[in-house]
C-alpha cells in the first residue's frame, strides 16, 4: 500500500477523500511554514540546528514507526530498494542540515526562496539526465528565478546576507534536487510509506551522529525559546503525517502542487512572527521566485509527448515521499 489509509467507507480519490486531501495538504504547508519560523525563534534563544534536527527527526521517526506498525503488512523493500532509500536519507539529511543551518545566519524569507529554487534545478537535471524538454514556460521560469533570487538577496554589497547562510541554503536546494530525481525513480516500484520510513530513519541516525560528534547539545535558554523549540518539533512531525494523508487521499500531484503554498506562508509568518522586514525590491524578487515555482510545476499542455498509455511522472513533495 503506497498511501496513508483512508477512513472506512471513503474511497481513495473520491470527492470526499479529495477534499480531505486538499485540507491535509494545506495544513501540511502551513505546519512546515510554522516549523521553519519557530526553529528560527528557538535559535535566537540559544538552540542550534544540530540539536533541533536530531530531536525533530527522532520524534518523527518514532511516529512513522508507529504508523507502520498499524498498517496491514506493508510490502517489504528488496535489498536494492533499501539501499536506494538509505541513499535518499543521506540526501534528505543534507537538505535539512543546509536549510536549518541557513536560517541561523540569514533571514527565513531568503532561505526559503533559495531552497525553493530546487524545482528549477530539477527541471535542468531532468532535461540532461532523462531527456525531458524544458519548454518555453520552464525557460521563462529559469530567467524569473535568477532575477528573483538576485533581487531577494539584495543588489548591493551592504545588503548581501551572510555567505555561510547562502551557501547552506544552496546546498539544501542542490541536495533536494538530486533527492527528487532519485526518489521519483525509486517510487515507481517501491512502497511509498516504507521508503519514507527508512530514509527518515537514516537521516535521523546521521543527525544523532552529528550531535554526538559535536560534543554538546545546545538548548534554548528561555521559556519562550523552549516553547518555540517544542513547537518546531511538533509541527515538523505533524506536517509529515498531514502530507502522508494528503498524498493518500488526493494523490501526489495535487498534494505537491498545494505544497507550493509553503514558501509564501513561510515568508508571511517570517514577517508576522519573527519580525523580518523585506524591502520593495526583495518583495518583487520573492514574487518572481514564486512565479518561477508555479511555471516549473505546470504540467505540459500536450500529452502527445508521452507514448499512449504511459502515465505522467509526478515529482515527489519536497518534504516526504
Amino acid at each position: 500500500m503506497s498511501h496513508a489509509p483512508t477512513p472506512s467507507g471513503t474511497p481513495r480519490h473520491s470527492p470526499q477523500a479529495r477534499a480531505q486531501g486538499i485540507a491535509c495538504a494545506i495544513a501540511s504547508a502551513a505546519l512546515f511554514a510554522c516549523n521553519t519560523n519557530l526553529a528560527r525563534l528557538s535559535f535566537a534563544s540559544g538552540a542550534d540546528a544540530a540539536t533541533m534536527n536530531a530531536v525533530r527527526f527522532v520524534v518523527t521517526v518514532l511516529l512513522l514507526q508507529l504508523l507502520s506498525a498499524l498498517r496491514r503488512s506493508p510490502p517489504p523493500l528488496n535489498p536494492r530498494q533499501r539501499f536506494a532509500a538509505l541513499a535518499l536519507g543521506v540526501l534528505f539529511f543534507l537538505t535539512s542540515f543546509g536549510y536549518m543551518g541557513a536560517i541561523q545566519f540569514i533571514p527565513v524569507s531568503i532561505a526559503v526562496l533559495l531552497l525553493y529554487s530546487y524545482p528549477i534545478l530539477v527541471a535542468l537535471m531532468a532535461s540532461l539526465s532523462e531527456g525531458e524538454r524544458l519548454g518555453s514556460s520552464r525557460i521563462a521560469a529559469l530567467v524569473l528565478a535568477f532575477v528573483g533570487v538576485a533581487l531577494a538577496l539584495g543588489v548591493t554589497a551592504a545588503d548581501w546576507p551572510d555567505g555561510r547562510g547562502v551557501a547552506l541554503a544552496v546546498l539544501a536546494a542542490a541536495a533536494m534536487s538530486v533527492f527528487v530525481i532519485g526518489s521519483s525513480r525509486l517510487l515507481r516500484l517501491a512502497d511509498r510509506g516504507e521508503v519514507n520510513r527508512l530514509l527518515m530513519t537514516a537521516a535521523a541516525f546521521l543527525f544523532l551522529l552529528m550531535l554526538l560528534a559535536g560534543g554538546t547539545a545546545r538548548w534554548p535558554a528561555s521559556g519562550p525559546g523552549w516553547l518555540a523549540f517544542g513547537g518546531a518539533v511538533i509541527t515538523f512531525a505533524l506536517a509529515q503525517l498531514a502530507l502522508l494523508a494528503a498524498i493518500g487521499r488526493a494523490g501526489p500531484v495535487l498534494a505537491a502542487t498545494l505544497m507550493n503554498l509553503e514558501p509564501l506562508l513561510t515568508i508571511v509568518l517570517a514577517v508576522l512572527l519573527v519580525g523580518e522586514r523585506l524591502t520593495g525590491l526583495q518583495l518583487a524578487g520573492a514574487a518572481l521566485v514564486l512565479s518561477a515555482i508555479y511555471l516549473t510545476g505546470r504540467r505540459p499542455a500536450r500529452s502527445a509527448l508521452r507514448p499512449p498509455g504511459t502515465p505522467a511522472k509526478a515529482r515527489p513533495s519536497p518534504h516526504i515521499l
